[in-house]
């Protein structure tokens, strides 16, 4: 009897989506409970993939712009236009599962250090509900590209390389700043928060980890930007 009716108790996958945002203590309280990836995982990438397929038709031109400028033959335009419609689709799907593997290996990771043994399915749940601001995030960007021009597709951001230059999207220096965007930012929080729940280890602790983790991934992003990406006077 007592499990049924938590079973009824239980949050929705939209109720959960939704806490998240609101509270999300109680959602990852609800996740660590019974974790259940599937409906958060169909409903983000769902979101995903009709923020890509409304994008489609600017990245299509910013695709034809780039490669005009550049004197490409018809054909290989044409070509180039085909493979970014499937390409597009077939990103939106798969990016959000692969940060979402990632993100719970990490989980999976420190758990070694608890050594509480957390099912990799908790660990994982919590990747996904952790990633409701980068879908917000990215609604937003669709909306600023509806408002912008195809050629200024690559100037809509909502990080931290807004303060460079108009026009610098590359060097070390943007490939850093435009990392530390307001929505990833908030996507991690989560994720130590959700980590401190699931992982019972608090969610200082669990900030400390994966903050550490993501400033050393942006050490390794600039390292790669300035060995292979152009050299610019503001790449640092």
């Amino acid at each position: 009897m007592e499990e049924s009716q938590k079973a009824k108790q239980a949050p929705g996958a939209i109720q959960i989506l939704y806490k998240v945002v609101t509270s999300p203590g109680e959602a990852f309280a609800a996740v660590a409970e019974a974790p259940r990836p599937l409906i958060p995982v169909l409903m983000l990438v769902a979101v995903n993939l009709i923020v890509a397929l409304v994008m489609l038709p600017k990245v299509k031109e910013f695709t034809r712009i780039t490669l005009e400028e550049l004197h490409a033959p018809p054909e290989q335009i044409a070509i180039s236009l085909k493979a970014v419609a499937v390409s597009t689709a077939a990103t939106a799907i798969v990016v959000p599962l692969l940060i979402w593997l990632m993100e719970a290996a990490v989980l999976k990771l420190i758990d070694q250090f608890t050594v509480r043994g957390t099912p990799f399915k908790t660990l994982f749940s919590v990747a996904v509900v952790a990633w409701v601001p980068a879908a917000i995030g990215n609604l937003v960007k669709m909306l600023l590209s509806l408002f912008a021009q195809a050629k200024d597709l690559m100037l809509i951001q909502t990080s931290l390389a807004v303060l460079l230059p108009r026009g610098q999207t590359s060097g070390a220096l943007f490939a850093v700043l435009s990392k530390v965007d307001l929505f990833v930012v908030w996507n991690l929080i989560l994720l130590a928060i959700g980590a401190g729940i699931t992982l019972k280890i608090g969610t200082r602790r669990a900030a400390v980890y994966i903050f550490t983790l993501w400033v050393l991934y942006l050490g390794l992003t600039a390292i790669l930007a300035r060995a292979f990406g152009p050299k610019l006077p503001l790449s640092g």
